[in-house]
């Protein structure tokens, strides 16, 4: 198992792929490049499932029943640093939700996270479109 299975697995994140970079993905160049100047080994997109059937009735949107993704992704990430420092400290590794500097969508198509639906989300096979995108860039 690759560290990046490792921490998926331990985290519950089945939904992932990774590629070569490109820079085909890159809609922020500016703000990659002065953020990150050194990252351009590798890219990987996941899903993280939001849907919850508490059979409950509600007039607020399914995504925004469970915990604040963002507070989600800013732990997420915060945990990803650290073990890949632990284990990698030479290595970089950041992580993006909403403020990726590449397509998470095109990203995550071409990591084999889902298709394309009619309705433009991500579809992925086991979640349908209820998920939240993430990227990460080594």
């Amino acid at each position: 198992m690759n560290l990046l299975e490792e921490f998926f697995a331990s985290h519950g994140v089945r939904s992932y792929g990774a590629i070569g970079y490109k820079d085909e993905f890159v809609m922020r160049e500016k703000s990659l490049e002065r953020r990150f100047p050194h990252l351009r080994v590798s890219l990987c997109a996941f899903a993280v499932p939001y849907y919850v059937n508490d059979g409950g009735r509600r007039n607020i949107s399914r995504y925004a029943v469970p915990r604040d993704y963002h507070i989600f992704f800013d732990g997420f990430f915060s945990e990803m640093r650290d073990f890949f420092a632990q284990r990698m400290p030479e290595g970089h590794i950041e992580g993006f939700a909403d403020t990726s500097p590449f397509n998470e969508r095109a990203l995550a198509l071409a990591c084999g996270v889902g298709s394309l639906g009619d309705n433009g989300l991500i579809i992925n096979p086991e979640y349908g479109s209820y998920v939240f995108l993430g990227s990460i860039i080594a």
